[in-house]
């Protein structure tokens, strides 16, 4: 069943967006909740990138990897690279 939760509580759907996808839950839920809040958390781009990836989106994969690793919160930016450059 479908978890409820605040609309406006960014923290709490990237939280629960990262747990459905460490499950490998790559429902439209889970991407959802990622595409919901990937401006206020740049790693939700990344978890994005992945599922796109994973799920044989390769052109979407690289638009998210590309955004990550423009945005100023990219913690992860090697790690996005090496994915992106394997993606070509």
């Amino acid at each position: 069943g479908a978890i409820e939760i605040d609309p406006t509580d960014m923290k709490a759907r990237y939280i629960l967006g990262l747990s459905l996808f460490a499950q490998r839950r790559f429902t439209p839920e889970t991407i959802g909740y990622l595409k919901h809040v990937e401006e206020q958390f740049p790693n939700a781009r990344l978890a994005l990138a992945q599922i796109a990836a994973q799920t044989g989106k390769v052109d979407e994969a690289r638009a998210e990897l590309t955004a990550y690793i423009s945005s100023p919160g990219a913690e992860q930016r090697s790690q996005a690279e090496q994915m992106l450059s394997r993606l070509r």
